[in-house]
C-alpha cells in the first residue's frame, strides 16, 4: 500500500518534470544547431583549402540536421517500430495508466523512461556521427537508438508485449498500464 504522502510528493515530482520536456527538446535543438554550423564550417574550409570534405563533416551535418528536428525524427521512428507518434511531452496523467494505487509510480516511471529514451537518441546521433572515424562505435549507436524508441514508446511496448503473450501476463499488464 502506498502511503498518501508518497503518491503526492512523486506527483508534485511529475508535475515539476513536464515543463522540462520542451527545455530538454530546445538544447537539443540548439546543439544541432551549433553541430551543423561546425560542419558547415569545416566544409568551407576544406573546400577553400581544396582539399576534399571530410567524413566527419558530413556525418556531423547530418547528425545536426536530425537533432534539430528530433520530434518529428522521433515520430518518424516511432510510427515505424510501433505505429504510433512519439510522446511529445512528459503528460502522461495517473488516470491513463490505469486507476489502481500505483497509478502515480507507474505514470513517474514512464516520465523517467521518456527522458532516458530522448536522451538515447540524441546519444546515437552522436555516435553515429563518430562512425566517420571509428567504425567501432556503430554497434553502441544502433543500440542506442532501438533502445532510445523503445524507452520512448515503453507503455506501447508493453501492451504490445501483453497481447502478444496473453493470459495472465497480459491482463497483469492491462491492469497496471491501463487499456
Amino acid at each position: 500500500m502506498i502511503s498518501s504522502g508518497t503518491d503526492q510528493a512523486l506527483q508534485n515530482l511529475i508535475n515539476a518534470m513536464g515543463p522540462w520536456w520542451g527545455t530538454l527538446e530546445d538544447f537539443v535543438f540548439f546543439g544541432g544547431l551549433v553541430v551543423v554550423v561546425g560542419a558547415l564550417t569545416s566544409m568551407y574550409k576544406s573546400g577553400k583549402q581544396g582539399a576534399p570534405v571530410t567524413k566527419l563533416a558530413l556525418f556531423s551535418f547530418v547528425a545536426g540536421v536530425l537533432m534539430t528536428s528530433l520530434p518529428a525524427w522521433m515520430d518518424s521512428l516511432s510510427q515505424t517500430a510501433f505505429q504510433t507518434n512519439a510522446p511529445s511531452a512528459l503528460t502522461l496523467n495517473p488516470s491513463s495508466n490505469g486507476t489502481g494505487e500505483y497509478a502515480t509510480i507507474v505514470t513517474f516511471v514512464f516520465d523517467v523512461l521518456m527522458l532516458v529514451g530522448l536522451i538515447a537518441t540524441v546519444k546515437a546521433l552522436l555516435l553515429f556521427r563518430d562512425t566517420s572515424e571509428d567504425r567501432s562505435k556503430m554497434g553502441p549507436a544502433i543500440g542506442h537508438l532501438v533502445g532510445g524508441v523503445v524507452a520512448l514508446n515503453m507503455k506501447t511496448m508493453l501492451l504490445s508485449l501483453g497481447a502478444t503473450v496473453g493470459g495472465v501476463f497480459q491482463t497483469a499488464i492491462t491492469k497496471i498500464l491501463g487499456g
